[in-house]
């Protein structure tokens, strides 16, 4: 998956799989960036990611997944 499939699949999962209390704003161009370099592009990889960040983030107490936290999650999967 790749363009503008990939971003409205991240805006999807933000939204319907996450559900965090507070938007993280996925599909802007930093954090898409991000994700497509870790996943090129496999739903099964972002799935795992953004649960991963979405747990992580919740652990440090934040109420959505900053690029930090994504940005330690997809060193990760490299």
């Amino acid at each position: 998956m790749s363009g503008e499939d990939f971003k409205r699949t991240v805006d999807i999962w933000e939204k319907k799989v996450l559900q965090m209390s507070v938007a993280s704003n996925l599909s802007s161009k930093k954090m898409l960036k991000t994700l497509g370099e870790a996943t090129l592009g496999y739903i099964g990889l972002l799935d795992m990611i953004l649960r991963e960040a979405a747990i992580r983030a919740l652990k440090k107490g934040l109420q959505k997944i900053d690029l930090e936290t994504l940005k330690e999650v997809t060193g990760e999967y490299r």
